[in-house]
Formats: structure tokens, C-alpha cells, sequence
């Protein structure tokens, strides 16, 4: 995952800011920012993380208890 792609992957799951990114992921919202602008290799857990986040929010239960 390029840090292009984090960032795309971010806003499409509706984290509108860094740190609410950080929050769920339990890493600071500077490890964020820092995979965004490429300062950091993104952790290979970050991507297989994100796509299980996007498999649920497609889930009827599992969307109304994210919103």
C-alpha cells in the first residue's frame, strides 16, 4: 500500500481526519501522517486491517453500530 492509497483508503472509509484513523488502528495520529507522506513504510497489518474495516462497514449490523 502506497501512502497515496492509505490516504484514499482513509476518506473512502469516512475518517475524515488522521487521528480518528489513529484511534481505531491504536497507533498515534503522527504514525498516520507520517505512512501519508511517505516519512514511514506502512506496516503490513495496516492494509489487511483496513480492508476488514471496509468488509464490515458493508454489513448492515456492523454499519449502524459504526455510525
Amino acid at each position: 500500500m502506497t501512502a497515496e492509497e492509505l490516504k484514499a483508503k482513509r476518506l473512502a472509509l469516512g475518517f475524515l481526519s488522521r487521528n480518528a484513523l489513529a484511534k481505531v488502528l491504536g497507533v498515534s495520529k503522527y504514525a498516520v501522517e507520517h505512512w501519508e507522506y511517505g516519512r514511514r513504510a506502512i506496516p503490513g497489518w495496516v492494509p489487511r486491517f483496513l480492508q476488514c474495516l471496509e468488509t464490515l462497514a458493508g454489513s448492515p449490523r456492523i454499519k449502524t453500530q459504526l455510525e
